[in-house]
């Protein structure tokens, strides 16, 4: 009897360790990004990809990160209806250790762009984009220290980063 008790508690630990560190990320295969009705299908899968990338450790199921932001880098790039804009002071690209982070940024921007129209307001994409990078970035997964970011989480906390973000942000946009 205890040993079936023990069975039951590691099933039910596995089901909420699963729900517990992000659900499962199911891609389809063979994604084929070349026409607008391309990025058009695959964008449903969009918030799924920056909501897995941002709720599953980095050191759990590195295979899966990798096609998580293979497709998300491939897709944001060129979704006709999204323009990301990356500014090096809302975050430091030149950090391979933290291409994640980068993935975030576009990820979020893009959701934002999607759910609100494109450039409906650059300001507060930058903000959910920064906000997400954020989030990942303090969970450490051994990410290099960031200064941008660590700037940008003091703003943050001042209640000063959307008076920073719209500062620096290329005018006309």
């Amino acid at each position: 009897m205890m040993k079936a008790n023990g069975l039951i508690l590691t099933g039910v630990l596995a089901v909420l360790s699963t729900s517990l560190f992000g659900q499962a990320l199911d891609l389809p295969k063979n994604i084929t990004l070349k026409y607008t009705v391309d990025y058009a299908t695959y964008e449903p899968y969009v918030a799924k990809c920056v909501n897995w990338i941002e709720t599953t450790p980095l050191d759990q199921d590195k295979d899966r990160h990798s096609d998580a932001y293979s497709f998300l880098f491939n897709w944001v790039n060129g979704a006709p209806n999204v323009h990301v804009d990356i500014q090096s002071a809302f975050l430091n690209v030149k950090q391979k250790k933290n291409f994640p982070l980068l993935v975030v940024y576009m990820g979020e921007w893009s959701l934002y762009e999607l759910k609100n129209g494109d450039k409906s307001s650059p300001t507060q994409a930058a903000m959910q984009a920064i906000r997400g990078a954020i989030k990942v970035y303090k969970k450490g997964n051994s990410f290099a220290k960031d200064k941008t970011l660590e700037k940008l989480m003091a703003l943050d906390e001042k209640g000063q980063l959307e008076k920073f973000v719209a500062a620096n942000l290329p005018k006309g946009k």
